[in-house]
């Protein structure tokens, strides 16, 4: 991110992951923080929250929701054990 310019934008991908809280309204706000701090960055940014699930569970979605995207970035919130992520 930090070091993308006009003449040279990186390519960052940012995955937001854990459950239900992960979903409120700060998502669209760090995304803004992030594109206004980092402007040449060129940034793929999704949420892929699944609400309901704790750690444990989300460790069986994250196959499929964060493997394939392979994020350069991932913000994660979740009850329950994080060992098991």
């Amino acid at each position: 991110m930090a070091t993308s310019t006009a003449l040279r934008r990186h390519k960052v991908k940012v995955l937001f992951y854990g459950q239900s809280i992960t979903k409120s309204g700060w998502v669209p706000a760090t995304e803004a923080y992030l594109r206004g701090t980092f402007p040449y960055a060129d940034f793929d940014i999704r949420e892929e929250a699944v609400g309901g699930f704790d750690a444990s569970r989300l460790l069986r979605t994250a196959e499929h929701d964060v493997v394939p995207f392979y994020p350069d970035l991932m913000i994660f919130h979740s009850y329950g054990s994080y060992s098991d992520i």
